[in-house]
């Protein structure tokens, strides 16, 4: 019998190598150079010979039809074909290594007249594309210091004195190293036996030895299987929970010829961070970061180009876009922290009371309640309730009639405008304390975005108090209510390109603001919500913030640390603010991350807080009851749960259905919904509820499903109702076996708690089975047509309340004539004499 799987080992830092060095244990370090002591700012090594293409097109040293893109080509080709021609002479099967004069010997004679010259060229280029990893280098440095002699061992087509003259360039300590040893020299890699031969060379055991480097086979296992201790200075491909660099960063660094340090700063982040690990940190440093500073630079710079002093960042989330501004752009416009919430500003927006104005103050992500519409306007509950007969609440997809409904009441209308203009009133004062309202320029509002509305709003506001200045919102991304609001006048503009800049790309920034919630959770500081606002003019916020939890916390310090270290490297404008290229990569990149994030990501983020309206309704970004739905659902039930209830969809499958995954990223990636997951055979299935004394079914879902990969489908029946007898199933229209895995009626009378029935057995009960036949606990069989019927308490259902109702089931056509659907022989007689006991019973005189 095996024993335990054995963990692994944990890797070794370069803190160990210290440790280890003061410990007296190690006679030599060997090192790496590319990526473990140098980096180049581009997403790809190659990416470099782009950019040099640009250089030479410059100098006219290139032919006017040979691109820079070309060049790039032709330089990589010519790589390739020297490294083939020097194996053909090797004495063994080993892995080949050429000279950058033998590269530039197989370059085409139109881009070559001096090949020294050229030579040259390349390698001030490559000079001024490197920097130091100083973390590493102090390393070597404090291990000579030690008395402990350190060779630098690359895999690279320079000689020593080439790559000796480049690390000079770049600032690399003669102090740092003892030696350099390089493959072009000695025609091998470190794979292939010149790690071996350096440490044989020195006479040192390899046991004594701790080799630094970043990759995985050529530097870990190569140093592990000769018996030397590796430090790898680079994350496992499973440790890496948030791609890097990304498809999208890679197609832009090699159009650019470079990424200005993006994925450089990212590797360094990642290994110098004692959280670097973490999937939360990842998220906020890796995954957000870099899209974030930019904005960042963008905000402050936009702001300065319009004239304005002053940027006005909204509170929750303006709390950490200023500090960003502050990293990014010290010297910029100063930050001010404005109080606003939609709950508070969207009701203070109420002027009129037109279906527009109202709609948009009550709108939120369930049902709208009469006591929402009370705590928002201080109306009579009676009159609410009475224009929307009786209900208590109305669904998402009715709101607009719901509100007519309210403004028709005259009463109801004036109260909603006098109710507003009480608060408009506190909220101008806040406003008067809290904006820069000097000088003729633009009011600046900075948010993280989506749809405007706060902007909106705080227009309107101003406006009704006199204040005619132009107000000008800075975003993040904005999601299509957003586009439509810039289209038609509004000054709303943002980072991420909106349908205005680029309609291909625009797709990209809809998903992220379609997914947005836990962009904005990463956002907001631990400070709760504006929900109303004093007579003097103070804010009032909500009592219980939100919690916080670690993970949240370590994706905001993320967030903060990445920032500080690009800054720290220099942020262009030219690329940074001007550039759409980059600000289209970071829609993609952001766009794949939330829709399609790693399991790890998923499970550190599901359990973040978010809240509906002013504060209220805290539910987890996994949802609450669609939570456990994902794992059973496929591609076509996705859009059915959105409807019923808002959750990280995407996360969830993530965590838990690596199959509904899949689907979401072959659906984004444009394969058609039918293709992937194709509509069961057995048509339409329907959940129906019956008010009292009538049969027609309202409310009711209809829906076509498709299958589970497993054959289950998830039904959902969510809404008001105002009376119920009896639910109905109907899980197809054809002859079919039936498996039931869970039945859940939820009936929430507006009077009264919440009470939930699960369907265990389907052959105990009183389920009324109209051509269908229970088969077992959990199966039964239906003709075309058939149905189940469950009845419904006459007290529970009585009066109006709200219902959900859950079906997890999957079926298989069968036959008509299948056993599965004749009654077994006690059923028939147990019916027979049931019907003969009540024809005896009505003749009874």
């Amino acid at each position: 019998m095996s024993g335990p799987a054995e963990s692994p080992a944990p890797r070794a830092t370069l803190d160990d190598l210290a440790t280890a060095i003061s410990e007296g244990g190690v006679r030599l370090v060997t090192s790496d150079v590319f990526d473990t002591i140098v980096t180049r700012d581009a997403a790809r090594p190659s990416d470099v010979f782009v950019s040099l293409g640009h250089e030479l097109a410059d100098a006219g040293l290139l032919p006017p039809d040979v691109t820079p893109h070309s060049f790039e080509q032709a330089r990589r080709n010519a790589e390739r074909t020297a490294r083939r021609r020097i194996a053909v002479d090797l004495p063994t099967d080993r892995a080949a290594e050429c000279t950058l004069a033998e590269v530039w010997g197989e370059m085409p004679d139109v881009l070559v007249d001096d090949v020294d010259a050229m030579i040259a060229r390349e390698l001030a280029h490559e000079a001024r594309r490197l920097s130091p990893v100083e973390p590493a280098i102090e390393a070597l440095r404090s291990a000579r210091r030690a008395g402990v002699p350190v060779v630098l061992v690359s895999d690279i087509y320079l000689s020593a004195v080439q790559l000796e003259g480049l690390l000079r360039a770049i600032g690399v300590p003669d102090d740092s190293y003892d030696e350099i040893v390089t493959s072009a020299d000695h025609r091998r890699s470190k794979a292939d036996g010149l790690l071996d031969a350096v440490i044989r060379g020195r006479g040192v055991d390899p046991t004594a030895v701790v080799h630094l480097g970043d990759h995985e086979i050529a530097d870990v296992a190569t140093a592990a299987a000769l018996g030397a201790r590796p430090v790898h200075v680079e994350l496992p491909d499973d440790d890496r929970h948030v791609e890097r660099p990304t498809l999208a960063m890679r197609f832009y660094s090699r159009g650019r010829g470079g990424d200005g340090g993006i994925t450089s700063t990212m590797r360094a982040m990642s290994l110098g961070s004692p959280h670097g690990l973490d999937p939360a940190w990842q998220f906020g440093a890796i995954g957000l970061g870099p899209a974030l500073t930019g904005f960042a630079r963008w905000a402050s710079v936009t702001t300065e180009r319009l004239g304005a002093p002053t940027i006005h960042c909204l509170l929750r989330e303006g709390g950490t876009i200023a500090d960003l501004i502050g990293i990014v752009r010290p010297d910029g416009p100063t930050t001010r922290l404005v109080h606003a919430s939609r709950w508070v500003d969207m009701r203070a927006a109420v002027v009129d009371g037109t279906i527009d104005e109202v709609r948009a103050a009550l709108v939120r992500r369930g049902p709208t309640s009469v006591d929402h519409v009370v705590r928002a306007f201080g109306c009579d509950p009676d009159r609410v309730r009475a224009a929307w007969g009786g209900q208590d609440a109305i669904r998402p997809d009715v709101l607009d009639r719901a509100v007519a409904r309210l403004i028709a009441d005259d009463d109801v209308r004036d109260q909603i405008v006098a109710g507003a203009a009480e608060l408009r009133r506190r909220v101008l004062r806040q406003l008067d304390r809290e904006l820069d309202l000097d000088g003729d320029g633009p009011i600046v509002v900075c948010d993280v975005g989506w749809g405007g509305s706060i902007q909106t709003a705080l227009e309107r506001i101003l406006r009704a108090g006199g204040v005619r200045r132009p107000v000008v919102g800075l975003y993040f991304a904005l999601s299509a209510t957003g586009e439509e609001r810039a289209a038609m006048g509004a000054d709303l503009r943002a980072y991420l390109p909106t349908i205005l800049d680029d309609e291909e790309i625009s797709i990209a920034t809809r998903t992220v603001a379609h997914h947005a919630d836990s962009i904005e959770r990463v956002l907001t500081p631990a400070i709760g919500t504006l929900v109303d606002v004093d007579d003097d003019g103070t804010p009032v916020t909500a009592d219980e913030i939100e919690p916080q939890p670690s993970t949240l916390q370590l994706a905001r310090s993320g967030v903060i640390d990445m920032a500080r270290a690009l800054a720290a490297r220099g942020l262009d404008d030219a690329v940074w603010v001007d550039d759409p290229a980059l600000r289209a990569m970071f829609a993609e990149s952001l766009a794949e991350l939330v829709a399609h994030p790693s399991p790890r990501i998923a499970a550190a983020l599901l359990d973040w807080p978010h809240d509906d309206v002013g504060g209220q309704h805290l539910a987890p970004l996994g949802g609450e009851a669609v939570a456990d739905l994902v794992r059973w659902s496929n591609l076509r039930d996705v859009e059915t749960l959105r409807r019923t209830e808002p959750a990280w969809i995407e996360g969830i499958a993530a965590s838990t259905n690596p199959a509904l995954a899949v689907q979401i990223a072959a659906a984004q990636r444009g394969l058609p919904a039918g293709e992937l997951v194709p509509p069961s055979e057995c048509g339409v299935s329907r959940l129906s509820a019956f008010p009292v004394d009538s049969d027609l079914a309202d409310p009711q879902v209809a829906e076509r499903l498709a299958m589970h990969p497993e054959g289950w489908s998830v039904l959902r029946l969510r809404a008001p109702y105002r009376s119920l007898r009896a639910i109905r199933f109907d899980a197809g229209d054809v002859d079919a076996m039936v498996q039931v895995e869970r039945f859940d009626i939820t009936i929430a009378p507006a009077d009264g708690a919440a009470t939930t029935r699960s369907l265990d057995d389907l052959r105990v009960g009183d389920l009324g089975w109209v051509d269908a036949v229970p088969c077992s606990a959990d199966r039964y069989a239906e003709s075309a047509g058939g149905h189940l019927v469950v009845p419904v308490d006459a007290d529970l259902g009585s009066g109006p309340g709200d219902l959900d109702v859950i079906v997890v089931f999957r079926r298989w056509a069968i036959a008509a004539d299948d056993p599965a659907l004749r009654p077994g022989i006690r059923r028939q007689a147990t019916d027979a004499i049931g019907r003969l006991r009540r024809v005896v019973t009505r003749l009874r005189p």
